[in-house]
């Protein structure tokens, strides 16, 4: 596939390197940064953050009920907190080997990023053309998954504001499936590729390294010089 984000300098991504240990806070500081992108009009780049956290957490999409979606008892009782980000998507469990990507884009540089639907063809079409050496026959299923053989290994969302939008998504390496199915109730929403399977049916790790996919990432999209978010504030004052 022609990579539009090699294409031109402009188009490459700043690779940030902020992380952090709790989903909460790594959930926090994307819509932090989202709306630090937005309110700084000449602010040109794009950016792509890779980051995984140490500990569990479970979190919402913006129109998700809690009590609809997570198994609230199995929560507490394992003390893993539970979230609600400002993008759509459904409901996830987030933690050790689940590698998690967040793209930050300045809509007006790519004319495939102007709709929701645009924009999710786009992106996931790039990250398989990413992975095709490890992983050939991916597929985009339902509206945002990345599929081996009709079984999820990645979901995405996004959240659009005027001038940027957040696009992240997760591929699972290493991942405790049972305390996904543990924490997590049969969605109230799902795609109908799904065919009624359970969360263990439904999702697999792909066998491949965090190291690897980061390597595959860090290639494709990004320029190779990571920058942290405070080098960047003092930039742009």
């Amino acid at each position: 596939m022609y990579n539009k984000f090699e294409s031109r300098s402009t188009k490459r991504l700043r690779l940030l390197a902020d992380t952090f240990n709790s989903v909460e806070k790594n959930v926090l500081f994307d819509e932090q940064f989202l709306n630090f992108c937005e309110n700084h009009p000449l602010l040109t780049d794009h950016f792509l953050r890779i980051w995984e956290p140490t500990e569990y957490g479970v979190v919402l999409g913006v129109s998700n009920k809690q009590d609809h979606e997570v198994i609230e008892t199995e929560c507490m009782s394992r003390q893993i907190p539970i979230i609600k980000r400002n993008s759509g998507g459904g409901t996830v469990l987030l933690g050790p080997g689940c590698l998690c990507y967040t793209f930050f884009l300045r809509i007006s540089d790519f004319d495939e990023c102007q709709t929701i639907t645009q924009t999710n063809r786009f992106i996931l079409s790039h990250i398989m053309n990413a992975l095709e050496s490890k992983v050939p026959n991916l597929s985009i299923q339902g509206y945002t998954d990345i599929c081996i053989d009709s079984v999820k290994i990645s979901g995405n969302a996004q959240k659009r504001k005027r001038n940027y939008l957040l696009f992240h998504g997760t591929f699972l390496y290493d991942f405790n499936i049972q305390l996904m199915a543990a924490v997590l109730n049969y969605p109230t929403k799902s795609p109908n590729y799904r065919v009624n399977r359970d969360h263990t049916s439904f999702v697999r790790n792909v066998t491949f390294s965090y190291l690897e996919i980061v390597t595959l990432f860090v290639n494709y999209f990004t320029n190779g010089s990571p920058i942290l978010f405070k080098d960047l504030e003092n930039l742009v004052k």
